[in-house]
């Protein structure tokens, strides 16, 4: 499996993003994306075509990586880390199954899972994309059923689905909200999992900006208390991205 090198596996630290928010964990940065959102924040993880480079690992090398951290609770991340061999991660996360470990996949939802994948994992983190990450990006809905329909079909093994599913969308503009409630409106109920909104904050400046991060975020929730009448027959929650607030755009902490 390729695992992205200048970040790779790393912890404990901080949840930064979703219902999560603030969990200890460690992270799996694999290498590759079939994505190429115009603001993502770790364009070092999708290929060589961004400057990325990246390190072969087994799923052994892994293991022995996360067991010297300690920490029991491992989100895979990217990139995207569905574009991995899925042999190969299906070992991986049956090992950490086997090892005691609590695991998140945090994925844009254009590839499919394994089987082995949907029994072993604990918490997917899905993230559609909207018009503002690019025209391939957000005209990708299709393949979002599969998540959409699974979050409804599962709902009786899982009543409070916070502990399964989420679906995050970032806001970059209204254009975004509004498509959002155009999808959500052809989808109806088979929304089952929690939806959280965050603003976009990588392209504020060079630096980060607390003010102008703190304004968008405002405007966000203004726009969700203004619809309720829209927003109250979901579970909806607008979050920031914690670790935005702390550590600004430094990586890997």
């Amino acid at each position: 499996m390729r695992v992205e090198k200048s970040e790779g596996i790393y912890g404990p630290t901080l949840q930064g993003e979703g219902i999560n928010i603030g969990q200890v964990v460690s992270f799996v940065r694999f290498y590759g994306c079939d994505f190429r959102c115009t603001w993502c924040d770790t364009p070092f993880s999708l290929g060589k075509d961004k400057g990325g480079e990246f390190q072969v690992m087994d799923y052994r090398d892994i293991l022995q990586r996360l067991e010297a951290i300690g920490c029991k609770n491992v989100v895979l991340s990217g990139g995207n880390p569905l574009v991995q061999p899925k042999e190969e991660l299906d070992i991986l996360v049956t090992n950490l199954k086997d090892s005691g470990y609590w695991i998140q996949v945090e994925t844009q939802g254009s590839v499919h899972p394994s089987d082995v994948m949907l029994n072993k994992v604990d918490f997917w983190s899905l993230s559609p994309k909207l018009p503002s990450a690019g025209e391939m990006e957000w005209r990708n809905w299709k393949a979002i059923e599969y998540f959409i329909n699974l979050s409804w079909n599962q709902r009786d093994f899982y009543p409070d689905h916070s502990q399964h599913i989420q679906f995050k969308f970032v806001i970059m503009d209204s254009a975004d909200y509004e498509y959002l409630k155009v999808i959500l409106r052809e989808y109806g109920a088979t929304f089952a999992g929690p939806i959280i909104l965050q603003p976009e904050g990588q392209q504020l400046d060079s630096e980060f900006n607390y003010h102008a991060y703190a304004d968008q975020l405002k405007k966000l929730h203004e726009l969700v208390t203004k619809d309720w009448d829209f927003w109250k027959y979901y579970t909806v929650r607008v979050l920031p991205q914690y670790h935005k607030l702390i550590w600004q755009k430094e990586r890997k902490v």
